[in-house]
């Protein structure tokens, strides 16, 4: 992996309190990017949260594949930071990469 010195999505918010529409929308762009490569590629991260983007170069970067898995099965298992889980997730449904974009709002709220 490689170094980011700006830290993580969590922290930079922690010393900003909020960010402005524009860094919002950039970051919100950086993220999908990512998640429509990992999607592409049969993947779930299934633990999308602040600590989890890290920042390099003013951009946003997806990290911390430990809970991810193949898309290709729907999962039932209850994995990842319960703040950020899907209904389908809390229902112990059959979810699939959509849980992902869930937990993207949940970042963006």
């Amino acid at each position: 992996m490689e170094y980011t010195p700006e830290g993580s999505l969590y922290s930079e918010l922690k010393k900003s309190q909020k960010f402005n529409e524009q860094k919002t929308s950039k970051v919100l762009k950086d993220i999908s990017r990512g998640l429509k490569s990992i999607h592409s590629n049969h993947v779930i991260h299934r633990d999308l949260k602040l600590e989890n983007i890290l920042l390099c170069n003013d951009v946003a970067k997806v990290a911390d594949f430990g809970c991810a898995v193949n898309s290709i099965f729907m999962r039932k298992s209850l994995i990842g930071s319960p703040v950020y889980f899907s209904p389908e997730q809390l229902n112990r449904n059959f979810y699939g990469s959509k849980t992902d974009i869930w937990q993207l709002g949940v970042m963006a709220f």
